[in-house]
């Protein structure tokens, strides 16, 4: 750049500027900085709503695995004591009367 080129000035007279009606553009970005707030706040509610039907929900999930797990065990017992009452009829076994013991000598081999 030579000096010429620096010390001659633009004339910025010459450019015309719209004029800015400040109370309307003040009331403008007020009105939308108090939509921006209210839509922040609505958004922070609906996070919430949503975080809280999720645990609930998950709590939901847990009640219903146990009481799944609860029920395949009693399934379980039921069919394995229905298995049984059959392979004992199957077999001929009897419901005992009485019960008798076995004496066991002091000199036998089995006490020792």
């Amino acid at each position: 750049m030579t000096t010429h080129t620096l010390t001659h000035s633009f004339p910025f007279s010459l450019i015309k500027l719209p004029k800015i009606n400040w109370k309307a553009f003040l009331l403008l970005n007020f009105c939308v900085l108090l939509f921006l707030t209210v839509f922040y706040a609505l958004q922070i509610n609906n996070i919430t709503n949503g975080s809280y039907l999720i645990k609930s929900y998950q709590k939901k999930i847990e009640t219903l695995l146990q009481e799944n797990n609860n029920l395949e065990i009693n399934l379980a017992q039921i069919s394995y004591l229905e298995n049984v009452q059959e392979k004992t009829a199957e077999l001929g076994f009897e419901k005992i009367q009485t019960i008798k013991y076995i004496q066991i000598l002091d000199n036998s081999l089995a006490k020792k």
